[in-house]
């Protein structure tokens, strides 16, 4: 089969002048089978008909247009009778022809052999035509975006009409569409989906059965639109693995809202409102790997206890003032913590000896009494910078004796923008930290270090203490 590609980028107008071989001499190159159109745009209408003429020369069986089209004629993919793959993308107009003024646009006629349409960054006007996909019966991936439509203000729904004729899809993306409702049985007829994509619409809330066709779906992602409440875990297809409800208003999780995902292994709900985080939000999600909750407005953490397969937690940008009691101790695989931006004071809690990256950058923490990183051993990135780290009194130390001596395997130490002075950093502290080969200390107290400070650092490669 012909792998050849037409590419179009809008850079220079056409003369109407060219004739069919004149273009392809000017602007076209063909190679290893393969045919790239580039350097040219057709933005008057009366180019139209002349790009069906040029267009038909190729057997290309994909098909990229990538810049200036203004007009499509309806017949465009008659044009192409071996492509199974098109790419509209980025054009001014990838739409309707327009036969008169204020005329309704009418739809192009898409062909059965389509495997993968690609409409984004562009200007398709009549998604809510229910007929508009129903010839694409082979097609396996779909996506529609109408980000640079600044017009486009009717709000409008998915609807089990739509999609009823297109059962072999496994890729679905329409965002930035205004879709605002989808209806319980959108997507009846789609039971071989396995990615759906919903992102950045105006969707507030989904019908209890919306996604109960789609037991092969691994992806979700429904960031960036309106939703507060999660549903009971019931709503949630059992086969997801990976659920992205970043960008909403979320407020709380508790364990009714997830606990049919079971087999769920990445979760991001970043960027919502959440205050309540339940004891046992996750109870049931026993294989989840990574979780990201930053910028919430949560103040405790007590939900992954017993999360045994958790290697990422994101639990930055919230209002967590204490870590206390047995937090982490049980997150056997937790190998990345990030707790940055909390308003942490002070740490009274285990972390996962297997851990390896650390943050607690932008916190409030005052001083380490020495316990803090016990058992670390494996930990090689450890960021404590932009806190208030300062001496206690006159003989306190902003750092106990002690508080580094199990970070044999640290690579980089953040202590830069705090207020630690020259007697909070001596030889004994540092000991331990034979691996360590950046120190960041910057934007402190001034520092006159005795010669041997660091003389056990011995693969130190970079030192910042300037004040």
């Amino acid at each position: 089969m012909n792998k050849s590609i037409i590419f179009a980028s809008a850079l220079f107008f056409v003369s109407f002048a060219f004739d069919e071989v004149q273009f392809v001499k000017n602007f076209c190159e063909e190679k290893d089978s393969r045919i790239e159109c580039r350097n040219f745009s057709f933005i008057e209408e009366d180019l139209k008909d002349f790009a069906e003429r040029v267009f038909i020369i190729s057997k290309a069986t994909e098909v990229l247009i990538n810049g200036d089209i203004k007009f499509l004629n309806e017949h465009l993919f008659e044009k192409f009778p071996d492509a199974e793959s098109f790419e509209l993308e980025s054009n001014e107009s990838v739409s309707y022809e327009l036969r008169k003024p204020f005329e309704r646009p009418k739809p192009i006629i898409f062909e059965s052999r389509i495997r993968i349409l690609i409409i984004g960054n562009s200007r398709v006007e009549n998604l809510e035509n229910s007929t508009s996909f129903h010839t694409l019966t082979e097609l396996e991936i779909f996506k529609i975006a109408l980000s640079k439509y600044k017009d486009f203000k009717t709000k409008l729904k998915i609807d089990d009409s739509l999609l009823e004729k297109n059962s072999k899809l496994k890729n679905l993306n329409i965002i930035t569409s205004n879709i605002e409702t989808i209806t319980e049985g959108a997507f009846r007829n789609l039971e071989e989906l396995e990615t759906l994509i919903l992102k950045n619409n105006h969707l507030s809330y989904f019908q209890p059965k919306t996604f109960q066709y789609q037991t092969n779906i691994k992806t979700l992602d429904i960031s960036e639109n309106l939703i507060k409440y999660l549903g009971l875990g019931s709503f949630w297809p059992s086969s997801l693995l990976v659920l992205n409800l970043s960008g909403n208003k979320v407020e709380s999780i508790t364990k009714n809202h997830l606990k049919n995902l079971s087999n769920l292994k990445s979760l991001d709900i970043s960027y919502n409102a959440i205050r309540l985080l339940s004891r046992n939000a996750f109870a049931s999600n026993t294989k989840i790997q990574t979780i990201n909750l930053k910028n919430n407005q949560i103040d405790e953490i007590r939900a992954f206890r017993n999360l045994e397969t958790l290697v990422d937690l994101d639990f930055s940008n919230n209002d967590v003032e204490t870590l206390q009691g047995d937090l982490f101790s049980n997150c056997r695989s937790l190998k990345t913590l990030n707790l940055k931006n909390n308003t942490i004071r002070i740490i009274f809690s285990a972390f996962n000896p297997e851990l390896i990256s650390l943050d607690l950058s932008l916190n409030k923490i005052q001083y380490l009494q020495g316990f803090e990183f016990n058992g670390l051993t494996s930990l090689t990135h450890l960021d404590i910078s932009d806190n208030v780290l300062r001496k206690m009194g006159a003989y306190i130390p902003a750092i106990k004796l002690g508080t580094f001596s199990d970070l044999e395997s640290l690579i980089e130490l953040r202590l830069n923008y705090n207020f630690l002075e020259i007697d909070d950093i001596f030889r004994t502290l540092l000991q331990n930290m034979g691996k360590l080969e950046k120190f960041h200390l910057n934007g402190n107290g001034e520092f006159n270090f005795e010669d041997d400070v660091f003389d056990d650092l011995v693969s130190l490669e970079y030192l910042n203490y300037e004040r």
